[in-house]
């Protein structure tokens, strides 16, 4: 705080590095044991089936989510709640809803379209709000 902008990178930093490194470990187990994961709530193998097919593409598009969020709420942390919201709102709606959409009706993807429209729109999530944060046009948001 205080116009030290430095401590604010160090900490996007340092934030980014801890969940992904969190994130990658537990997307790495997810996708090995999400069988006995699944075993642990059902039996029924059409579920289990289900279940393995969002964890194989979802367990790892939750890095890109928590990158994006940290952006995020760097942007919002400095003020500019109007900005991050905007952020947040295109591209978890205006990019997931049509892509899952589009993917599990228009394409033999059926409801994995879903998860890979959900992954889709969480690395757009952190595209954007990468390309704002190193835009700092938001440093200059008055609180």
């Amino acid at each position: 705080g205080a116009k030290n902008y430095h401590r604010i990178f160090a900490f996007h930093k340092s934030a980014v590095k801890q969940l992904t490194i969190l994130l990658s470990i537990l997307a790495i187990i997810a996708f090995l044991v999400g069988e006995q994961f699944a075993l642990i709530f059902t039996k029924d193998p059409a579920i289990i089936d289900a279940t393995l097919k969002y964890l194989h593409i979802a367990c790892f598009g939750y890095i890109f989510f928590a990158f994006g969020f940290v952006n995020i709420r760097v942007i919002s942390g400095a003020g500019a709640t109007m900005r991050s919201m905007i952020i947040v709102a295109s591209t978890l709606i205006g990019v997931q809803v049509p892509t899952a959409y589009a993917l599990s009706h228009f394409t033999p993807l059926r409801e994995t379209g879903i998860w890979i429209g959900v992954v889709i729109s969480y690395i757009a999530l952190t595209i954007v709000g990468y390309q704002q944060l190193k835009a700092k046009s938001w440093l200059k948001t008055a609180i």
